[in-house]
């Protein structure tokens, strides 16, 4: 997917509905941003119980925007809080709805896995029938306000298209990132020196008020693998298909992400060597407790539970075309902690092992990212 990404400084507000929700968009938006700001050591508070305000009458007896803020993080400096609004809005244009069509082919040789696999990608994709697709999609920035003296209207502007930067080199995009929806290419020729000040200018924000905090993503945890699938690989062969004829016959179908993923679930959750590389302590933790126990944690940790609402921290992007030739490409990104409490038990993860487990079906990753350090090669 295409996004034409546009600076606008109009601040003209009737503006007709976009087709995608915004609302979808900035929720993704503040969830990358949030792990950015605790990668540069900054506290980043959790929406869903934050006591982020804005202190109204404070400011009214100095008339210092600071005063006001003082309980503010960095976060909700930019994306808003009670008392403080949103610092800009975006504009969704030209986006259209195609029939969704996915082919779910799995390579695991565990009993019912292949139907496992089909049954739960139409339990998650059922209510979706058409899924956002163009070539070109436009998303406007519009800023509305400056943060402080220190931050204004083009430093904002600049952080937002740093963080859709981040977001399009590392990841994905949207509400549906475990499911492997919101890939997307910035085609936009973005200013380098844009795309610096936004990353200086996101440091200097995260400065403001620092803090650790733990599980919670942080970039510092943060992996991003890109391989090369060639058109041989079952994974791209149609095997089984969840979606609508029409698009099917027009070959516009989309090799499930789902499916690898799923496959090696099962192969953490089923074999103790995946979890010996990339579960550093698990003959440990084996000790005391049933090595089959130890194996359902480590696989429930890293890729959730839908009972429990527990997001998954390993996601894989559904395969998509190489602009230059013709084979796909996959993303498996996330955030792992090296150290974490979970089920009362201690895990310890080397997340640069996920590589070895992957490596049999896809080789060696083309691309690999490790921590707050892949963020200097956005600006590139």
């Amino acid at each position: 997917m295409n996004w034409i990404i546009k600076q606008n400084e109009n601040q003209d507000k009737n503006i007709d509905s976009s087709k995608i929700k915004e609302t979808g968009i900035i929720g993704s938006l503040r969830w990358w941003y949030e792990a950015l700001v605790r990668g540069y050591g900054g506290y980043a508070c959790d929406p869903s119980n934050s006591e982020c305000k804005f202190d109204y009458d404070t400011y009214e007896k100095t008339k210092n925007i600071e005063d006001g803020l003082e309980k503010v993080c960095p976060v909700c400096r930019l994306f808003g809080c009670t008392g403080w609004s949103r610092r800009f809005r975006l504009e969704i244009k030209d986006a259209q709805k195609i029939p969704l069509c996915l082919s779910a082919t799995s390579k695991s040789d565990y009993r019912h896995t292949k139907l496992d696999n089909l049954w739960w990608l139409k339990q998650i994709y059922k209510k979706s029938e058409k899924v956002f697709f163009d070539d070109n999609i436009c998303i406007e920035i519009h800023t509305i306000n400056k943060i402080n003296e220190n931050f204004d209207e083009e430093d904002i502007r600049n952080m937002v298209l740093f963080l859709f930067a981040v977001i399009s080199k590392q990841g994905s995009i949207g509400a549906k990132i475990q499911n492997g929806f919101g890939v997307f290419d910035i085609v936009t020729v973005i200013d380098k020196n844009r795309l610096s000040r936004g990353l200086e200018k996101t440091k200097e924000l995260a400065e403001i008020k620092q803090g650790g905090q733990v599980n919670f993503p942080s970039f510092n945890d943060f992996f991003s693998l890109t391989y090369s699938v060639s058109n041989d690989s079952i994974y791209i062969q149609p095997e089984k298909f969840f979606g609508t004829l029409n698009s099917l016959l027009k070959n516009r179908f989309v090799p499930s992400g789902f499916s690898i993923k799923y496959d090696l679930r099962k192969k953490i959750k089923n074999d103790s060597t995946p979890c010996k590389a990339i579960c550093s302590n698990f003959e440990y933790l084996c000790k005391g407790e049933n090595e089959k126990m130890v194996r359902k944690t480590i696989s429930r940790f890293l890729f959730g539970s839908d009972k429990d609402k527990f997001s998954a921290k390993i996601n894989f992007t559904h395969l998509y075309k190489d602009k230059e030739n013709e084979n796909y490409l996959l993303n498996v990104f996330g955030f792992v902690p090296n150290k974490v409490s979970f089920e009362n038990k201690t895990l310890e993860f080397n997340i640069r092992s996920i590589k070895n487990i992957l490596y049999i079906e896809f080789g060696n990753p083309y691309n690999e990212e490790y921590g707050v350090s892949c963020l200097s090669e956005v600006i590139k």
